[in-house]
């Protein structure tokens, strides 16, 4: 699931945002273009609901990295712009919600927080049955 809200992250930035940026889903150490985004999972937590219920919250961090000069404004600019893109994502046929959201400049990059929370429910696993059983159905008279 972490991938398709990835595929769904990476979209939601394109149809807003139009044309003109890069979005990066695997980590590039050298060699991109800028202006840029970068994709990937920063935190995943899972917990246990009543059943096989489970809720799972996860972390996602968008880096944008600007192109070269003002680079200060094209940050303060993007802000906004994540803000709404990100409020909602398409994800296997259903809307999720963005929450959470938060940035933070690191050196000359944005970072861009926002959870993607959901439920999930595991369907138990079949019934183990027992294999073959002898039933023993004598009366004992004393």
């Amino acid at each position: 699931m972490v991938n398709v809200f990835i595929d769904a992250i990476a979209l939601k930035i394109n149809a807003e945002l139009g044309e003109g940026f890069t979005i990066y889903k695997e980590v590039q150490e050298q060699g991109f273009d800028l202006p840029c985004f970068f994709i990937f999972l920063n935190t995943s937590k899972q917990k246990k609901m009543i059943g096989k219920r489970y809720f799972r919250e996860q972390q996602f961090v968008i880096e944008y990295h600007p192109g070269t000069g003002g680079k200060k404004a094209q940050i303060n600019a993007m802000i906004p712009r994540l803000n709404t893109a990100l409020e909602y994502v398409a994800a296997e046929g259903d809307m999720f919600t963005g929450s959470k959201m938060s940035c933070e400049v690191i050196g000359e990059v944005l970072h861009f927080y926002v959870n993607y929370n959901y439920h999930v429910y595991e369907p138990a696993n079949a019934l183990e049955t027992m294999e073959d059983v002898e039933l023993d159905s004598r009366l004992k008279v004393e």
